[in-house]
């Protein structure tokens, strides 16, 4: 892979991460998806799959930059991440709402009214 697509799979994992972290929290699942959270074991499955996906991140800083640089770039790309994901929840929560839904209805175990 090139130096640019690493850089942006670090920053989408990071960001997705990020965003699986925030809607585990029933207040922020509520006004995204506008229905009340789904079952305690939903949250803690979006909980892990946000650290994955920040771990992840962490492995393609590591590869790309090495052990020397790596961590400072995955600290910069963890702060933008999650800027992001506050803006997006802050300004545009209903626009994630359609894209949210396909991925949640894919999911095994979860229906959906």
């Amino acid at each position: 892979m090139s130096e640019a697509s690493l850089l942006a799979a670090m920053f989408l994992s990071a960001q997705a991460g990020f965003l699986l972290l925030a809607l585990s929290q029933p207040r922020n699942w509520k006004l995204v998806m506008g229905e009340a959270a789904p079952a305690s074991r939903w949250g803690r499955r979006l909980r892990f799959g946000g650290y994955a996906l920040l771990a992840a991140s962490l492995g393609i800083a590591l590869h790309r930059d090495g052990p020397s640089f790596g961590p400072i770039l995955w600290t910069v790309s963890l702060t933008v991440a999650a800027a992001s994901v506050v803006a997006w929840l802050t300004w545009h929560a209903p626009r994630l709402r359609p894209v949210l839904r396909a991925l949640v209805g894919t999911l095994p175990g979860r229906r959906h009214s």
